[in-house]
């Protein structure tokens, strides 16, 4: 039986990364489109999220299947996240031989490639999780800004709507957060 542990993707310079490297840590993926209406709520969202629960891994993921709502250049996406995630762009990973330990100190964004997160060229890791977590009616994607909460011993714990999009108080994440650390303290 498969877990994101199995998985890899591209990050937005290309760099093969493996899901492994974030084993103890909360992941939350999200397939991203700076130019949809929903962009400046859901990372207003993320950021509070980065700020508030310091384990948590962001695995940004840009897509172009809804309208075209995403740059055309890799760089003019991670300048974006800069700017809505509130940190400098050396701070989103683009590195193929992260450590566990600089993730979580610095690096807790990484940004993707542009993929396919429904239909025919679906990503992998898209298969995955929207076959463990279906969705309204069906289990593919219907918009920008869905999301998964992933705990820290790989589990899909929640899909989350765009128009849901997980929230810092949210109780599942607050619940993984909690159980990655060992601690009572959220």
């Amino acid at each position: 039986m498969k877990n994101i542990y199995d998985f890899e993707m591209r990050d937005y310079k290309g760099k093969t990364f493996s899901f492994k490297q974030f084993k103890g840590m909360v992941i939350i993926v999200v397939n991203v489109a700076s130019k949809c209406g929903l962009s400046n709520s859901s990372y207003e969202r993320m950021k509070t999220i980065y700020h508030e629960h310091q384990n948590v891994i962001f695995v940004l993921c840009p897509c172009k299947q809804f309208l075209n709502q995403e740059h055309d250049h890799p760089e003019d996406i991670a300048d974006f996240v800069s700017d809505k995630m509130g940190i400098k762009k050396e701070n989103i990973s683009s590195s193929t031989d992260i450590q566990h330990q600089h993730v979580k100190e610095i690096k807790r964004v990484i940004l993707t490639e542009p993929i396919q997160v429904k239909g025919e060229h679906i990503h992998p890791v898209y298969e995955f999780l929207t076959n463990e977590k279906g969705g309204w009616l069906t289990n593919s994607i219907k918009w920008n800004f869905s999301s998964f909460l992933i705990s820290s011993q790989g589990e899909v714990l929640k899909r989350y709507s765009p128009m849901d999009f997980i929230q810092a108080h949210d109780k599942k994440l607050i619940e993984a957060c909690r159980d990655a650390t060992g601690s009572n303290e959220f």
